[in-house]
């Protein structure tokens, strides 16, 4: 695996979104994280399995997902909270714990991403990759996708890298697809397995030998 240090895309902080008119791609690769926390402790691994409980591990939030007040949350959203809103906008993008509603999900995702939250960028960039409430847009959805790469959200790496493969929004670069792949690869430590951390090694193993 390459051991070159990768080159932040460049996110601001408070930066607003170009919504209308979107630059991607921009084939920019993020620092990549360490695997351990400061004194040398592994950091907690989480799931790819639920976008919720995806959330709640990686922020720490210390509850379970299915006992959360959506009453609550949205209070707290409205209020301002970007960890309310963020979590808000998933819960009515998967229909957990919320009826599904695309409208309330763009709607509560939006400011969140807005103020540079990576996790809701991410599933923003699902909405327009899916045709979930907009219309398909792979190179709109390729820029949500950086925008949360740059912030080091993992699952964007493996979107990306798709995007890149498939030529969805772009014309297909195996080497910008490599490149992600193996940028998510590089962070397994802090991954429990699941389908996506496969298909990154896979993809790695076929174009550049056996992952670490």
């Amino acid at each position: 695996m390459p051991s070159r240090r990768l080159k932040l895309g460049g996110l601001s902080s408070g930066v607003v979104f170009g919504w209308s008119s979107p630059t991607w791609p921009n084939k920019t690769l993020p620092v990549l994280r360490s695997s351990t926390a400061e004194g040398g402790q592994r950091t907690r691994r989480w799931s790819c399995s639920d976008p919720l409980r995806r959330v709640a591990e990686l922020l720490s939030l210390g509850r379970d997902r299915t006992r959360m007040d959506i009453q609550e949350l949205q209070s707290k959203a409205e209020a301002g909270s970007v960890v309310a809103q963020g979590i808000l906008g998933i819960a009515y993008l998967y229909g957990q714990d919320a009826p599904k509603d695309y409208a309330a999900a763009l709607r509560w995702l939006t400011p969140a991403a807005e103020r540079g939250a990576p996790r809701p960028t991410f599933h923003i960039g699902r909405m327009h990759e899916e045709g979930w409430g907009v219309p398909v847009d792979y190179k709109r959805a390729g820029y949500f996708y950086q925008r949360a790469a740059d912030r080091n959200e993992w699952l964007a790496y493996i979107h990306l890298a798709r995007l890149y493969r498939y030529g969805r929004g772009t014309d297909v670069d195996e080497q910008a697809a490599f490149d992600w792949y193996d940028a998510a690869v590089s962070e397994a430590a802090t991954i429990a397995p699941c389908p996506e951390l496969d298909e990154a090694r896979d993809y790695v193993a076929l174009h550049h030998g056996p992952p670490a």
